[in-house]
Order: C-alpha cells, then sequence, then structure tokens
C-alpha cells in the first residue's frame, strides 16, 4: 500500500510540475512574441527617423553647394538657366514669324503651281529653297544654343 500512495504522489507531482513548466513556457513565449513586436516598432521609427536625418541633411547639403557655388559664381544656377532659355524662346519664336512672313510669297506661288503642274526644274528649285530654309533654322538654332 505505501508503493500505491507513493506512486499516486509521485504522479501528482509529475503532473504538477508539467503543468508549471507548460505555464512557464507558454508564459515566455508570449513575453518573446511582445518583445519581437517591440523591437519591430523601434526598427520601423529608426528607419523612419533615418530617413528624415538623411532628408534633412540632403536638403542642407544642396543648399550649401548652391549658396557657394552661387557666390563663385562658377556654374549656371537654375535663374541663370530659365532666363537664357527664355530669351532663346522669344528669339526662337520671333525668328519663325520673320521666316513665315518672307516664305509666305513663296508657299503661295506653291500652291499656284500646284494645280498647273510642276516641271522638274520647279521640283528641284522647290528643294533647293526648303533645303536652305532648313539650313538657315538649323544655323540659327545652333547659334542661339552657343
Amino acid at each position: 500500500m505505501k508503493y500505491r500512495v507513493h506512486n499516486e504522489a509521485m504522479r501528482k507531482a509529475d503532473a504538477k510540475f508539467h503543468e508549471e513548466r507548460d505555464k512557464r513556457y507558454s508564459s515566455e513565449n508570449e513575453l518573446r512574441a511582445m518583445a519581437l513586436r517591440i523591437k519591430e516598432t523601434a526598427d520601423a521609427k529608426a528607419l523612419d527617423l533615418a530617413s528624415q536625418i538623411q532628408t534633412y541633411k540632403d536638403d542642407k547639403a544642396d543648399k550649401t553647394r548652391e549658396q557657394s557655388l552661387s557666390e563663385r559664381g562658377a556654374y549656371v544656377t537654375h535663374g541663370d538657366l530659365a532666363a537664357v532659355f527664355s530669351k532663346t524662346e522669344n528669339q526662337l519664336t520671333s525668328f519663325i514669324d520673320e521666316m513665315r512672313g518672307v516664305l509666305k510669297p513663296v508657299l503661295a506661288h506653291i500652291a499656284e503651281d500646284k494645280g498647273a503642274g510642276m516641271s522638274t526644274n520647279k521640283l528641284y528649285a522647290g528643294i533647293t529653297i526648303l533645303a536652305v530654309i532648313i539650313g538657315v533654322v538649323f544655323t540659327f538654332v545652333n547659334y542661339l544654343i552657343k
């Protein structure tokens, strides 16, 4: 009988031990999961903060670079480029308007000749005029770009 009582007590002690161990393991797993969530949140905030810091540093570096370059005058600024392109656009527009005025009689003559049929000489003359016009426009655009 003592053996039976002893075995019964051992089984109860083992069951109690296993139950406590399972509680401890589940508690540890919950703590690990909570720590992992905290770590993930902290990592995300650190990445966001690092991104903000880098953006701030880049902006400061850009402002400093633009200020030093504008003080030296060594490089073209955005304002200088905008002014040059605006001037070039105005000159090109006026040149195109002038060319339209100059070519208006030529184009009217070509339009009149279309109905009568063009001879080979007139065709070559038209092609030559067109090539000269294209050459003049190309030369003017190259002059403006330089």
